[in-house]
């Protein structure tokens, strides 16, 4: 696998401040594009696309119009799927056995010149794996996120056509709680997911790239690519939360096994966003 020195060619260094998310009253809400695999109303799986802020929530009723996602890669294949419309959400059927797919939209050119953000395009990227497995595998995004789960640690690997990104800021959504982290110079994130992580995983990372260009006769001075994966976690998370707790107990000393069971640290990650990688689209609410 190829380490990009995409960050390193533009002279970036990150700079990376961590705080308890608990202590940020007020965090600034973002809308994201998600897809998920759902069982549909034949034997053959669903594509769920939403506009959210989290995986699992439904699109708001203004942005519906907006959610128009232009390719779909599924079965090794990169074609248009037709789509329908449901309450805060487009659903579109994929062929039987599909256990990896995703989606993409470009949403135009942004002027976040008073956030000091600059006039970017707007790219959004959304994968859904079926399965915890094929979460590991990529889906043909130009961008995209993949996922291992070890027990109670997930490594999160960032790609963009096909090079590892290093100092990408990641996010973990799972069961209500929210973790952040940011890649290793080989690209890769792990969490420890909180003894609570049941059910979706949803992972989100933003990506900046420093190349001007036009869209729809709009001039812009970067790319902002943000790109999500879902899938479900295994319930190994609760049976290694178990033997932790029989091992503690064992050897003594500690009275619960949570109290040597590393949970891991909820931040948010305060990132250079010169140093991001490539982003594109463009008109998300607080984006």
């Amino acid at each position: 696998m190829k380490i990009s020195q995409y960050t390193y060619r533009r002279g970036c260094g990150a700079s990376i401040i961590a705080f308890l998310l608990t202590a940020l009253p007020n965090p600034a809400f973002a809308h994201f594009l998600w897809a998920q695999i759902v069982s549909g109303e034949n034997p053959k799986p669903t594509l769920k696309i939403t506009f959210a802020e989290q995986p699992g929530e439904k699109t708001l009723a203004n942005l519906m119009p907006r959610l128009k996602p232009t390719r779909f890669h599924y079965a090794g294949k990169t074609d248009p799927l037709p789509s329908r419309t449901t309450e805060g959400a487009l659903l579109a059927d994929l062929p039987a056995k599909t256990t990896i797919a995703g989606t993409e939209q470009i949403w135009g050119v942004l002027d976040r010149r008073e956030q000091k953000r600059g006039v970017f395009l707007l790219h959004y990227h959304a994968r859904a794996a079926a399965t915890n497995e094929s979460a590991q595998k990529p889906s043909g995004l130009a961008v995209e996120a993949l996922a291992t789960q070890s027990g109670n640690r997930v490594t999160v690997e960032i790609r963009q056509d096909d090079w590892t990104v290093p100092n990408v800021p990641v996010t973990l959504h799972t069961n209500g709680t929210i973790l952040a982290a940011t890649t290793d110079l080989a690209g890769k994130a792990t969490f420890t997911l909180p003894q609570t992580a049941r059910g979706v995983c949803g992972i989100r990372a933003e990506i900046t790239d420093n190349t001007p260009g036009k869209h729809d006769g709009k001039d812009y001075e970067l790319v902002r690519h943000y790109t999500t994966l879902t899938f479900p976690l295994n319930s190994t998370t609760e049976v290694a939360q178990q033997t932790v707790r029989q091992i503690v107990r064992g050897r003594g000393g500690v009275r619960t096994g949570s109290q040597c069971h590393a949970v891991g640290i909820v931040s948010v990650v305060a990132f250079d966003r010169s140093c991001a990688s490539p982003a594109t689209g463009g008109t998300a609410p607080a984006n």
